[in-house]
């Protein structure tokens, strides 16, 4: 077989070896990464707008978790992102090659559900601060975020997740360790 990846439906006809893939690398992973970023720009423009102009949590809270929810979702329905889809990618199962499951796809966002999770407490954080309703530019809005309890640990976890992400780099199946605990690929789908 030429690496050749099928479409979800043939997968059940041939089988495919593993070593038939054409596994997505580091590149056009993070091609597909700033494509997906051009994705949720409005939402990212929403989100500036409400801190800078109408400083609301709620609508913030609402904005980030539709952010979060776009990569799990895309990713447990389609098999892909808009942006991995635009790449040519498909993530897989690494057992069948065949679709990933919902809870596949939360368990392998894990390190972005961490993020989201302290990002909602930097925002409350930001937002109750008794200075933030005076504040009108992003520099003082980024002094609060550094005063929240949680600056730190995202420091921390940033680095964490250079190193999840990164190893997509190196490793010969191009799995980062997200990709790994999840028991998937992230493949070249050509049709």
């Amino acid at each position: 077989m030429e690496n050749e990846i099928l479409d979800d439906n043939s997968l059940n006809d041939q089988p495919i070896e593993s070593t038939d893939l054409e596994y997505g690398g580091f590149r056009i992973r993070t091609g597909a990464a700033i494509l997906d970023a051009l994705v949720l720009f409005p939402l990212s423009y929403l989100a500036f707008y409400n801190i800078a102009t109408i400083k609301s949590f709620t609508l913030a809270f609402i904005i980030s978790t539709l952010s979060f929810l776009y990569k799990p979702l895309m990713e447990g329905i389609k098999g892909a992102t808009l942006g991995k889809m635009a790449c040519n990618l498909k993530i897989v199962d690494v057992e069948d090659l065949g679709q990933i499951s919902m809870t596949t796809s939360f368990t392998r966002n894990l390190p972005w559900f961490v993020f989201y999770v302290i990002g909602q407490i930097t925002s409350w954080e930001t937002f109750s601060h008794p200075n933030f309703a005076e504040v009108d530019n992003f520099l003082e809005i980024g002094v609060l975020a550094q005063d929240s309890s949680a600056s730190a640990i995202q420091s921390i976890f940033s680095f964490i997740f250079l190193i999840i992400v990164f190893i997509v780099a190196i490793d010969s199946k191009k799995q980062g360790l997200h990709d790994k605990w999840s028991k998937v690929y992230v493949i070249k789908n050509h049709q």
